[in-house]
């Protein structure tokens, strides 16, 4: 039976589940308009057969990805359920999403549609284990909450742990809820696209999280999405509970005891077969302890690792669990750090402060970083390193010096930051001669970015955060505005 006959069949089936309608809302859909195919293409057999392909193959685990087609007709798409939805809720989802991104989208080469249940996106360039978060939905409860301080500190902890939770597991998926009186509870629910990493799943819910402090008003429930992960919280329980609770389901290859008793009726052929098993697995599993004992071995003469956790412990023991785990998840390796700045030449030195000296440098893709290198004998400068790193590592904002990473590795500490090329407010403000530059436009819009990025650390951030050291040096250039550094 030809192929095209399955994907009529297919888009049939579709057309007729549309009378029976499903019980998932659709959010939103996303179909920017910079690129459309021709209607009877080569693209639209592809985009259909990629259609048909994810919705017969996603609903028993929840995800799936596939491509069909080459070269400039290549499409790229990928399916996700709600991870605690059933088979059927997914398929019924998946099936109207289908029908719905054709007609949302007619003649798109790159769309995305969002159920409640379930997200559907295609696109003619790969984006595949990419976090995308050009394009972000938010909706929110209309009912105001009572307290609001202790809303706040509720919801930013349970957005905290169950970030922490989603980004460690195989679905990339948590749920849960908090106390935020001894009557009244908070609901929550984080998701990211399983083609991302771990570390790219945490940013890019963290980056969601950012988002509900400045949009919500601290309302009693909210919805954010983009199109790589997504977080809900609501004042009522939204989900699955027993799909979340429920332990994982036994791998398919498991025995039961039943499996290894031997059948009477099979007589000496069984224990013919345990014989020819155990012959095998014997020498076998010998073979594996002997290589596992070399492994072990070799791990143990390893002196660089044990010397990294060490100083971890020794820097961030006092610090709370939720801190520790997102620090450590910015780590970078100090050879990459090393090779960057040209081992530290003291051609790519910035300056120096009270942290230590400031290096320029340019990882492999050719991203510039500024790399702040602690004093060896700075005691101080440990303190300092905590304070900077969880503190930035949990910060958002344009108007911010974005933190990159840090480096604890041997007896190297470093933190690296986004290069800002455009040197510090004071060189150009008390330069005679740049000083020209700066009219009264620009200087109300360097004005104006520097009071965003305070309102942020004031009133926005999770973190209330009030600056001390607001000098012009502490202004960094970034085009015709200037971020807190």
């Amino acid at each position: 039976m030809p192929r095209s006959y399955h994907v009529l069949l297919f888009f049939s089936l579709v057309l007729m589940l549309r009378c029976y309608g499903t019980s998932s809302d659709k959010l939103w859909s996303y179909c920017p308009h910079d690129a459309n195919y021709t209607t009877n293409s080569t693209f639209q057999y592809n985009l259909n057969l990629l259609l048909a392909s994810l919705s017969s193959s996603t609903a028993a685990t929840g995800y799936s990805n596939d491509t069909e087609g080459r070269s400039s007709d290549q499409v790229h798409g990928l399916a996700l359920c709600r991870g605690d939805v059933s088979s059927s809720v997914c398929q019924t989802c998946l099936d109207a999403a289908v029908q719905d991104i054709i007609q949302s989208c007619p003649n798109g080469m790159t769309s995305t549609t969002c159920y409640d249940d379930c997200l559907l996106r295609y696109s003619n360039r790969t984006f595949f284990s990419t976090a995308d978060t050009s394009f972000m939905y938010a909706a929110w409860n209309s009912q105001n909450v009572s307290d609001q301080q202790q809303f706040e500190t509720t919801l930013g902890n349970l957005m905290d742990d169950l970030t922490m939770k989603a980004s460690s597991s195989p679905k990339l998926f948590a749920a849960g809820s908090a106390n935020v009186t001894s009557f009244n509870k908070l609901y929550g629910l984080v998701q990211c696209s399983r083609d991302l990493s771990a570390d790219d799943c945490y940013r890019c819910l963290q980056d969601m999280v950012t988002f509900i402090p400045k949009y919500s008003s601290w309302k009693q429930g909210g919805k954010v999405y983009v199109q790589s992960c997504y977080l809900r919280f609501e004042s009522y329980r939204f989900y699955n509970l027993s799909a979340v609770e429920a332990p994982p389901p036994p791998s398919p290859s498991s025995k039961t005891p039943s499996d290894t008793v031997p059948n009477d009726a099979t007589g000496g052929k069984s224990n013919n077969a345990v014989k020819t098993v155990l012959l095998v697995v014997i020498p076998v599993a010998a073979a594996l302890s002997f290589l596992l004992a070399i492994f072990v071995n070799c791990r143990r003469r390893k002196p660089a690792r044990p010397r990294r956790m060490h100083l971890h412990k020794r820097i961030f023991d006092n610090g709370d669990q939720q801190e520790i785990k997102s620090a450590e998840s910015l780590l970078l390796d100090l050879e990459v750090i090393r090779s960057a700045t040209d081992n530290f030449s003291d051609a790519n030195k910035l300056g120096e402060g009270g942290f230590g000296p400031v290096y320029r440098g340019t990882l492999e893709d050719g991203v510039q970083i500024a790399v702040k290198r602690l004093s060896r004998t700075s005691v101080q400068g440990l303190v300092e390193l905590k304070n900077e790193v969880v503190l930035l590592a949990k910060l958002q904002h344009r108007n911010l010096v974005r933190l990159l990473g840090c480096c604890l590795q041997e007896e190297e500490k470093l933190l690296v930051y986004e290069y800002l090329p455009n040197t510090s407010l004071d060189n150009v403000l008390f330069d005679p001669v740049r000083r020209v530059q700066l009219d009264w436009a620009r200087r109300y819009k360097i004005i104006e970015g520097i009071g965003r990025g305070l309102l942020y650390l004031h009133e926005d951030s999770r973190l209330k955060i009030v600056h001390r050291d607001l000098k012009a040096s502490s202004c960094a250039a970034v085009l015709d505005e200037y971020v807190l550094t």
